[in-house]
């Protein structure tokens, strides 16, 4: 990990991990259970689990080597966990943190590298203009399940995800918006703040509602609420694009003046 970029790596790291273990922290009794839900922290690295969830992404480890060096025994056991459980699971990797001979380690437990997503940051000054604020509102309790069913039908996820979605407007530390499109909802967007840095998750965009600028529209609004709310830095990540292959979220990103702070590889496994 290079020293100068040291600081800046920890806290984008720790943003999005706190984020997700405030996500598993919002479910409520029933929907834990519904999806089989659980959680380890482990120093900076967090182990997050849904057994009944049949997506690795729910099913991952985050944050290693990123506090700490990373503990190899610590790790092999929670993927022989994962691995007894049965559902795919994954390690989510800090490119700028790991040890060297981690890959070798997984590649041994029988993941293989998938895909890769780009850490992606900026700060809060110079802010280009916000643009269509009217097509976005913020979302609050009453509205939680509308922001649900909307989270869902962006992501293309099974109808179980609705109940956890649903918990999350009004939880501690998080903003979350709707974009409409002529009227209709048509995505969605949420915001982590967490002291002064600002962890951007939860977009989509509802199949038939794309191409028409609503994530850029999304990523600009919570850029400017980032900022009114005292954010100084601004952390999100995307899907980083191999060879010709399209990547507008990306491409919207470094247009907003986001940069590529580091890789994040994804090994997965599918049982």
């Amino acid at each position: 990990m290079n020293s100068t970029d040291t600081s800046l790596i920890k806290r984008g790291e720790r943003a999005e991990i706190d984020a997700w273990e405030s996500v598993w922290n919002a479910a409520t009794p029933a929907v834990a259970e519904a999806l089989g839900l659980s959680k380890e922290r482990a120093g900076g690295v967090l182990a997050l689990q849904a057994s009944r969830v049949p997506w690795w992404f729910f099913n991952r480890v985050i944050g290693l080597g990123i506090n700490e060096p990373a503990d190899l025994s610590w790790l092999e056991r929670r993927l022989d966990h994962y691995a007894a459980v049965g559902m795919p699971y994954g390690v989510s990797l800090c490119d700028e943190a790991h040890p060297a001979d981690i890959a070798s380690l997984l590649e041994a437990k029988g993941l293989r590298k998938s895909t890769a997503l780009a850490k992606m940051m900026r700060s809060t000054g110079n802010l280009p203009g916000a643009g269509i604020e009217n097509a976005i509102r913020e979302v609050g309790v009453e509205d939680a399940r509308l922001f649900a069913e909307v989270a869902k039908s962006g992501y293309g996820v099974p109808a179980s995800m609705t109940g956890l979605f649903e918990c999350l407007p009004g939880r501690p530390g998080w903003r979350f918006y709707l974009s409409y499109d002529a009227g209709e909802p048509a995505g969605t967007g949420g915001m982590f703040v967490e002291d002064d840095v600002a962890w951007i998750g939860f977009g989509s965009t509802v199949p038939g509602r794309r191409g028409k600028g609503l994530h850029r529209a999304m990523m600009l609004h919570r850029m400017h609420v980032a900022a009114d709310l005292g954010c100084r830095r601004l952390v999100t990540e995307t899907d980083r694009p191999s060879g010709d292959e399209p990547a507008p979220s990306f491409h919207n990103m470094l247009r907003l003046g986001f940069e590529q702070v580091y890789d994040r590889p994804n090994y997965t496994v599918t049982p």
